[in-house]
């Protein structure tokens, strides 16, 4: 049996682990930061492959991983519900690729839509609550004999091997790790309120006058957002763009203007023109590289660990 060490304990690290111990492979993680301390579990996760079109094999991935959501869905230990999602869209984007995959995609009306919007649709998506979701994925990890290791890795060849192989899901930290200089930090920042039983249903929007703004209402909170700065590591918080997202979000529904905040949290999402998936023959041994999802990780990472999974096959099969 060969062994697979995963770099990273992320959604992605441990989504892959998770595909190659159900492929046969006798697999490890080892990571800097585990849950529900990695930027996978700040996130204000829902399936949404907006830039997925813009990836070879983008809208693939994306699909496979909707599948494996929706069957996580009926077990209440995952996190992953279906909630209906209201997105307003600027004029002249209304139709996208990726809408083919939803059962029950509908216009949104007028009345339904922010100030400054003409058109947006309603649909149906899974909706991930991170901390919840985080802890099942490590759960489901080490049931089937999986061990995870907290440890900074800053060198993948010491655990490389001819007959051992390295899975790299490092996120936004990839960059400095391979010397790949197309990774770079996306700064994302949210609020977190308690429960807000009578919000229903999600919204999001991705330009226009409210730009990037989403409130996801959960079981245990209530996140408002968002940020996606280009280039900007700082994970401190600040208080003017927490202001600007709850003014954002309270043009949306104004009986958030003075709903308490439990907290801010700051992730720093990996950045990249495209996914790196792709396995790398190096000196010292093998190593599949998986990272770069940018925005959109929990919208990927079932299909890009069934990538991840086939290349391992490959190579040792």
């Amino acid at each position: 049996m060969t062994d697979v060490t995963v770099i990273g304990c992320g959604v992605s690290g441990l989504s892959s682990a998770i595909r190659l111990q159900e492929a046969g492979f006798s697999v490890r993680i080892v990571s800097r930061e585990l849950p529900p301390h990695t930027t996978s579990d700040v996130a204000g996760a829902i399936w949404h492959p907006i830039s997925a079109e813009n990836l070879p094999n983008g809208l693939r991935w994306a699909s496979e991983c909707r599948e494996e959501l929706l069957r996580l869905v009926d077990d209440p230990t995952t996190g992953v519900q279906v909630i209906e999602l209201l997105e307003p869209v600027e004029e002249g984007k209304e139709g996208m690729a990726w809408q083919a995959m939803l059962d029950d995609l509908r216009p949104a009306q007028e009345d339904e839509l922010p100030l400054g919007y003409t058109g947006g649709f309603r649909y149906s998506v899974p909706l991930i609550e991170t901390p919840i979701y985080m802890a099942y994925l490590v759960r489901r990890f080490q049931a089937n004999g999986g061990e995870i290791q907290q440890a900074l890795v800053d060198d993948l060849d010491s655990f490389a091997g001819a007959e051992r192989l390295v899975v790299n899901c490092t996120g936004a930290w990839a960059g400095k790790l391979t010397g790949d200089n197309r990774v770079f930090p996306i700064r994302g920042q949210i609020l977190r309120l308690p429960p807000q039983p009578h919000i229903t249903h999600a919204f999001m929007s991705h330009g226009g006058p409210l730009g990037f703004t989403y409130i996801f209402p959960r079981s245990q909170d209530c996140l408002l957002g968002g940020t996606s700065e280009a280039g900007n590591w700082s994970v401190r918080p600040d208080d003017a763009t927490s202001a600007a997202i709850r003014g954002r979000c309270t043009s949306v529904d104004p009986s958030l203007a003075n709903a308490e905040v439990i907290d801010v949290r700051v992730g720093l999402r990996p950045g990249r023109d495209e996914v790196r998936l792709e396995l790398e023959e190096t000196a010292n041994g093998p190593v599949i590289h998986n990272y770069g999802h940018s925005g959109i990780g929990h919208t990927l990472a079932w299909g890009c660990a069934n990538d991840v999974t086939r290349l391992a096959q490959k190579r040792f099969g």
